[in-house]
């Protein structure tokens, strides 16, 4: 009998230890997957308000060289920004737009608004990873239109999305295992308990 009751006080002390793992790797997995949504939704919001600005500065640039009769220039660095500028009375204006994360030019590009607004035809090429997104830009010959055209292209390598989503998969992956190896070990237990009584029940007839 004295053994039986050690074996029910070792089920005890792992069935906690246990426990407190998985609630932690839960808790953790949770906060990863609520996490990954949160900045996959806040960079995609942060493009819409990218593009929308964009065009805000891009017509306001169309207007501002037909009205003064000034060159402007639009800078697509590859440090993550674009530069509006033009020259007024010798003096350099910029009017810098930053790209948001996760958005990106294929290389640097300058696009040259003329004294009357009129554009020569070019295209930008752009990479959104929140989206998974090639994106060309193309400048119309003429009046400074322009129109998009979108297609989903492989990555190579993994974002941090991608390494959130594979510790996410890991932690689900660790709690499998511990429920299993945990009702593995209670059958064990039960097995033994019960070889014990049986071996009890033996002695004791005997």
């Amino acid at each position: 009998m004295k053994i039986t009751m050690l074996s029910k006080g070792k089920k005890q002390g792992f069935t906690l230890v246990e426990s407190l793992v998985v609630l932690a790797i839960s808790a953790i997995t949770i906060l990863v997957i609520i996490f990954s949504t949160a900045i996959v939704k806040q960079n995609s919001y942060g493009e819409r308000v990218f593009w929308n600005v964009f065009n805000e500065k891009w017509n306001g640039a169309i207007q501002k060289s037909r009205n003064d009769k000034k060159i402007v220039r639009v800078e697509f660095s590859t440090s993550n920004r674009v530069i509006f500028s033009s020259y007024d009375n010798r003096r350099l204006n910029r009017d810098v737009l930053p790209m948001p994360q996760g958005l990106k030019t294929e290389k640097w590009n300058e696009i040259v608004i003329n004294e009357d607004g009129y554009v020569k035809p070019q295209t930008v090429v752009w990479f959104s990873e929140n989206s998974n997104t090639r994106i060309w830009q193309k400048f119309q010959l003429g009046w400074g239109t322009y129109n998009f055209e979108r297609k989903k292209f492989h990555r190579s390598g993994y974002s941090l999305i991608d390494t959130l989503i594979g510790f996410a998969i890991i932690c689900f992956t660790v709690i499998l295992y511990l429920e299993t190896s945990h009702q593995f070990n209670l059958k064990m237990i039960q097995s033994n308990q019960e070889m014990i009584l049986v071996r009890e029940k033996y002695d004791r007839e005997k």
